[in-house]
């Protein structure tokens, strides 16, 4: 049997996947990672076929191991009206957003904050075979940068929500396995500069709140080619950016925010993004980085510019529930 070709729980798979081609080994593996990670570390009663499951997950190069670095599931967030009803104590204090895309960087950043603190303190209180991505740089003992072979990748198992999901102004075109690469090697992308069409194709969108529901049948109607639950920002519908437009932020900024950037003063960019459902590589690209073409800012000498993604689909489904995944898998979240 090929690689691409997957056998799947009875009644696990809705018709609409079962055609799903995975683009090579590296991304099955890393949703393999993923998954067995989810499934070990989630209790079997909360297991939810609709659910969203995210992962950031270390390669390191010279061994060809892969680490879980932070996992995510979820699809709800907190709306406007909840907070502002509550205690004003709790405003600003509760996490608002829990998609499983922003979990897991929230995971991943939580991780790399134990990292510095071991650097800091000496404190050793990693699992046995854990593996630090961070070191000391070789110009400033004080700083920390990523160690070299040390490359991060992002998996997901369905299309972030916001443009990642407008299939629209690109000609798309089914996946195709490449036999041809390694367990270990990515393929090579274009990501040539996209053809302005209207401004749809690069707009940001927020997640459908209804914060104010007395609004003009004009206004009402004007964000009608979004995709579902997402609006425009303006219409004062929503205050919480679209996975899709955070994504975009972090090939831009990194995963590291602004707090972890004192410690590691160069950004840490995602070499790669894993999608499972309603995946199309173009849109994607589109979404998560094509989109902020040409971005180019410096902060306190330090110089970001806009990280190009190589985007992949997978044909591992969740309800396999990686019980072919034979390799060794560290697990983090501790």
């Amino acid at each position: 049997m090929s690689e691409n070709k997957q056998i799947h729980a009875s009644g696990g798979i809705r018709h609409s996947e079962k055609r799903r081609t995975g683009t090579c080994l590296f991304s099955d593996r890393i949703a393999r990672n993923a998954l067995k990670t989810y499934y070990e570390r989630i209790p079997r009663k909360y297991h939810e076929n609709k659910t969203c499951v995210a992962a950031i997950i270390a390669h390191f190069r010279f061994s060809s191991e892969l680490q879980v670095m932070g996992l995510g599931a979820g699809t709800k967030f907190l709306k406007e009206d909840v907070l502002r009803n509550s205690f004003d104590d709790d405003y600003g204090v509760r996490i608002r957003d829990s998609h499983a895309e922003v979990l897991a960087r929230r995971s991943f950043q939580r991780q790399l904050s134990v990292e510095i603190l071991h650097h800091i303190t000496g404190d050793n209180v990693f699992p046995k075979d854990y593996k630090n991505i961070l070191n000391e740089s070789m110009k400033d003992n004080e700083i920390l940068e990523m160690k070299p072979g040390v490359t991060l990748h992002m998996y997901i198992s369905s299309a972030p929500c916001g443009n990642a999901t407008l299939k629209k102004f690109s000609k798309m075109k089914k996946e195709k396995f490449d036999h041809s690469l390694s367990q270990d090697e990515l393929p090579i992308q274009n990501h040539s500069k996209i053809h302005f069409h209207c401004l749809p194709q690069f707009s940001l969108l927020v997640k459908k709140d209804c914060i104010e529901k007395l609004e003009t049948q004009e206004n009402s109607s004007s964000d009608a080619w979004c995709p579902p639950g997402t609006s425009i920002v303006g219409l004062n519908k929503g205050s919480i950016h679209t996975c899709s437009d955070k994504i975009c932020r972090w090939n831009c900024l990194g995963l590291q925010g602004s707090l972890l950037s004192f410690f590691i003063k160069q950004p840490l960019f995602l070499t790669s993004l894993t999608v499972g459902r309603k995946f199309t590589e173009c849109i994607c690209r589109r979404a998560c980085c094509c989109r902020a073409y040409g971005f180019e800012f410096e902060s306190q000498h330090v110089k970001y510019m806009l990280n190009h993604l190589v985007l992949m689909g997978t044909g591992v489904y969740m309800d396999e529930e990686g019980s072919k995944f034979t390799q060794k898998i560290i697990i983090l979240l501790f």
